[in-house]
């Protein structure tokens, strides 16, 4: 077996291993404790309480996209320990620590001490690898067995100090083989990629052990055929994901080390002169190839399922074999020198850096990273007190109402929401209807991790015009709308307010607009498109995200027409993104005057020669009237940015 270094267990390799487990922990243990669940966690935390476990199963195993395996130990754990934030994480930042060990024990035995230190070192550090170790989902406990039974594995398949395997290898690899296959189909996918491996390895004495092995953990896969099955009901797994792009691989590694450029050069400054080293050295062995080979199996296997079939593929997905990627970075790293203080400054420097950036670059503790609840519900609480409970509207969004009660119900106070999941054109009419009607002071508007139409936006500003707070976090948010209260808004980028409304294109400068009048626009009935704004991308200023607003006035006799309000951005006349609602949705009282709300949405993405054309698309041509027509562009919160 290659070495890379003195294997020995001198008081420096402890003082390094210590170390990094100390960092390890101060950073997990914390964040575990201060960071919002996720909606996954929600999503889990809600489906473990479901009573019986038949019942768990068939309402939250077969909907999922994850064997069962996880979520029936969370049926029980939750009994037996509670559903405290932090006590439901504690084993999987259990098991993210023990997995920083074990990367370090398996790089010792397959490439040398300072090989495994620094691939843990990386792990420890950096919030990738920090954050996907104490999420209560299936990835640190896939990524301990995944560990485990590679471990297990090498005793078995490299073993040369023994004329014979010992029985506690051969058990601690079919129960870690068998783990992997019942928490996450890409552990599952590890555990089959190092099962092949070893059929090329293992020696023949030990090839019926071997085989009986693998026997007894497809045996053991057998309770997850029925949940895959059912699964596949429902479609293919996967499908509701982006397709990736050709330089994901490069996206991964980047993201892996924080996005950051300055650590991303500091690797391929040490990583370079190792390579030239390893090449002319010829240290190229099989434990790289073995390591290459991990990792590169379950990376191609779901890109390439991605582009020919569904998209499954996401960062999540790398995590269990994360580590052999490290572990042949490390060792090219390791390879540029065999001083024991150039070794020692690398890891140095590799802990500091990480350190630096995941609390400074990254803000683990100050920024938020995904879509949160405990802060959404905390400022909703907020607002409440200081209002008065009275005085407040809520709305909420979020996929699953239980998600966000788990957090107002440990808040305490009795927080009552008004208005969950506004969605749908019928959700939004009857808010609109809701919001007319209401005599409370403040509007509070919150969502996490859910669609967030921006007409829910358009609506409150139009019953609430002034926007007295808000807090924004990662794919989430909390807005607080008053009818009176000063606005802390930002001047819109463009209005336009037509109260006299033309059958051709207008346009009326900004000034112009605080012509009132009662003059209306009455449709003619072979107009089909009729009414609107039209104007170049490249004349609009656009921020980097934006969102559109329009607000019309309408009376529509006719409850069979068809006329749909619209907003495109246009190529040579033909539409490349499009929205629209229905006049029909909105006329809950035929005859009247009544209010219509269209938004998007807008990144400046676009070319400057596209355009943006607002317009009614008379479908039936039937005869409504039109005034007090308003469009704004507005410059919006992207929800995709850590604050």
């Amino acid at each position: 077996m290659m070495k890379s270094v003195n294997n020995s267990d001198t008081w420096i390799e402890k003082l390094f291993l210590i170390l990094i487990l100390l960092a390890a922990a101060a950073f997990r243990i914390p964040a575990a404790m201060n960071l919002s669940l996720s909606n996954d966690e929600l999503s889990a935390l809600n489906t473990a309480w479901i009573e019986p476990l038949s019942q768990m199963i068939r309402q939250g195993v077969y909907i999922d996209v994850h064997p069962a395996g996880l979520q029936v130990f969370l049926h029980y754990y939750v009994r037996l320990i509670g559903d405290d934030p932090f006590i439901f994480r504690l084993p999987f930042v259990l098991a993210g620590l023990f997995s920083v060990f074990l990367i370090y024990i398996i790089g010792k035995k397959w490439f040398g001490s300072y090989t495994g230190l620094l691939a843990a070192a990386f792990f420890s550090v950096f919030q990738y690898a920090i954050l996907y170790s104490l999420f209560a989902r299936p990835y640190s406990m896939g990524l301990m067995f995944s560990l485990l039974s590679a471990y297990a594995w090498s005793h078995i398949i490299l073993n040369v100090s023994e004329s014979k395997v010992r029985l506690k290898w051969w058990i601690l690899f079919v129960l870690s083989m068998l783990a992997c296959t019942h928490i996450h189909y890409f552990s599952l996918v590890f555990a089959a990629s190092l099962g092949i491996l070893g059929m090329f390895l293992v020696k023949k004495k030990e090839y019926p052990f071997y085989i009986l092995s693998g026997l007894i953990i497809l045996a053991g896969i057998i309770p997850e055929v029925k949940v895959f099955y059912e699964q596949l009901k429902d479609g293919d797994i996967g499908g509701w994901l982006p397709y990736p792009e050709s330089d994901f691989i490069l996206q991964f590694m980047f993201n892996s080390v924080n996005d950051s450029h300055l650590i991303l050069i500091l690797i391929y400054f040490l990583l370079i002169p190792g390579l030239i080293s390893a090449f002319y050295l010829k240290a190229f062995g099989r434990y790289h190839f073995f390591a290459l080979y991990l990792f590169l199996f379950s990376f191609l296997l779901a890109y390439l399922y991605s582009i020919l079939r569904h998209p499954v593929i996401q960062y999540s997905t790398l995590f269990f074999t994360f580590p052999f990627l490290l572990l042949l970075v490390s060792d090219m790293i390791v390879l540029v020198s065999r001083s024991r203080l150039y070794r020692s400054v690398v890891m140095i420097i590799v802990l500091a850096a990480g350190a630096s950036s995941t609390l400074d670059g990254k803000g683990l503790f100050t920024k938020t990273h995904y879509g949160v609840f405990e802060d959404v519900a905390d400022k909703i609480s907020e607002w409440e007190n200081e209002k008065g409970k009275e005085n407040v509207l809520v709305l909420v969004n979020v996929i699953n109402p239980a998600y966000m009660n788990y957090y107002l119900d440990r808040i305490g106070g009795d927080v009552n929401v008004d208005f969950w999941k506004v969605e749908g054109p019928g959700d939004l009419l009857k808010l609109k209807i809701s919001l007319e009607k209401s005599e409370s002071k403040y509007f509070c508007v919150a969502w996490s991790n859910s669609k967030f139409p921006p007409e829910i936006l358009n609506i409150s500003r139009h019953y609430f015009p002034n926007l007295s707070d808000k807090k924004l976090f990662f794919n989430s948010a909390a807005y607080l709308f008053s009818k009176s209260a000063s606005s802390t808004d930002a001047a819109p980028l463009l209005i336009r307010r037509y109260n006299h409304i033309h059958s051709s294109w207008m346009k009326i400068q900004s000034d112009e607009s605080n012509n009132e009048t009662d003059s209306a626009f009455t449709a003619v009935n072979e107009t089909e498109f009729i009414l609107g704004y039209k104007e170049k991308i490249g004349s609009l200023s656009l921020s980097p995200f934006n969102v559109f607003h329009a607000v019309a006035e309408f009376n529509l006799p006719d409850t069979t027409a068809e006329v749909n309000l619209v907003v495109s951005i246009d190529s040579l006349g033909i539409p490349v993104d499009y929205h629209s609602f229905r006049l029909e949705d909105f006329n809950h009282e035929p005859g009247t005057w009544q209010h219509i709300f269209l938004s998007r949405f807008i990144r400046n993405e676009f070319p400057e020669d596209y355009e943006l054309n607002v317009y009614f698309w008379n479908k039936t041509a039937a005869a409504f009237n039109v005034r007090k027509f308003e469009i704004r562009l507005e410059e919006a919160d992207d929800p995709y940015i850590s604050r």
